[in-house]
Order: C-alpha cells, then structure tokens, then sequence
C-alpha cells in the first residue's frame, strides 16, 4: 500500500521550497530595487480651460484605472519641471498648451522603495487631442475646481488647488520655454479640437 505525505507535511515541504527559493520574501523586495535618484524628481500639470465662463480641470485614471490623477512624470535632465510637465500631459492626457511658471505646490508619494517629490504647475489648456499615446490605458474626466479634491486621493491637494486658483482665475505669467506636448502635425491627424477663449 502506497503512503501518501499528510497535507502538514506537503505544506511543510512547499512552504521550506519557497522560503529557499524566495528567501522569505526577500527575492521579491529585491526586485524593488531603488532607482537613479532623478527618477524622484517628478513634476505635475493642473490642466484647465474655460468653458461658458466656468473653470473645468480634467483628471485621468493612472495606468491601473483605479485612481484619478494630475497628469505627472519623472523630470527629464535636459528639461525644466514646468516644460517636463507639458510634455507628459501630451502623452498621458493628450493636451496641449502652456504651462504657468509659478509653482503651485508640492506633494510626496512612496514608489520604487523610496519617496517621490512632485511639482506641480497650473497649465492652461489650448488643444485636446481626441487619440492620444496613452489613450489605450488611460480615461479622462473633466470637473470643477472645487470638485477636484473629491476625486484625488492626495493630502495636499487642497492647499495647491487653493494656491493655484488664482493663477487660474487670472492671467498669470505663461512659462514661455514649455514644450508643446504634441506636434502640430500630429494634433492635425489624430483630430484634435481647438479650445477658444470664452
């Protein structure tokens, strides 16, 4: 008669296994090692327009679809925050314009086992691009100012939205060296539509 291990025994067997392999998990935290230090230099846009005399700010989904956030990305080298900024909102919400060049504050949020820093700049909206690169994994959403700390999970978001108003309410002074976040061929082709001054 053949003897079979108990399940004690075969959880024994797999759990020994595993912590061999993985070595309690810390195979795993490797894997989550820390990034150049740039990459947590990071910076954001508060995209807006005014639309029938109201401010509308638009929001997106990160890449899992669970959250609503500001279009953000890792500043790159050669570019200032506010220009690294536009060029991500291009590619992340398919928008183009100019980015103000006031900072409106600042937030924290834990990745890549350490702590990323993100400045975020008011951008004032001039195209929208109805394709865009990241439109496949990414969905937007258009709500009031007051209405975008609902929707944010972030603990300073009501104080940049309160020091952005006024930049936003206001003509504030453009940052003249911002990168369009999309070529004027492209906008053309993927059937972007202007958004004029009401």
């Amino acid at each position: 008669m053949l003897a079979f291990p108990s399940k004690k025994t075969c959880a024994r067997l797999f759990y020994g296994r595993r912590k061999e392999k993985f070595g309690n998990g810390t195979m795993k935290k490797n894997r989550k090692k820390s990034r150049p230090g740039y990459y947590y230099d990071q910076s954001a846009v508060i995209p807006f327009l005014r639309r029938n005399g109201k401010i509308k700010i638009l929001l997106i989904t990160n890449r899992k679809r669970r959250k609503w956030i500001f279009p953000k990305g890792i500043i790159e080298t050669d570019m200032s925050p506010a220009a690294s900024a536009a060029k991500e909102a291009g590619e992340e919400a398919g928008i183009t314009g100019a980015v103000y060049e006031e900072c409106a504050g600042s937030y924290r949020y834990k990745k890549w086992g350490g702590v990323c820093t993100v400045q975020v700049f008011p951008m004032r909206i001039e195209k929208v691009l109805q394709n865009w690169p990241e439109s496949d994994i990414r969905d937007r959403i258009w709500v009031g100012v007051e209405e975008a700390k609902f929707f944010l999970d972030l603990p300073q978001i009501e104080e940049i939205i309160h020091r952005a108003a006024p930049l936003i309410y206001a003509n504030g002074k453009l940052h003249r060296n911002s990168v369009r976040c999309c070529d004027r061929e492209r906008i053309e082709k993927e059937g972007a539509y202007h958004v004029g001054k009401n």
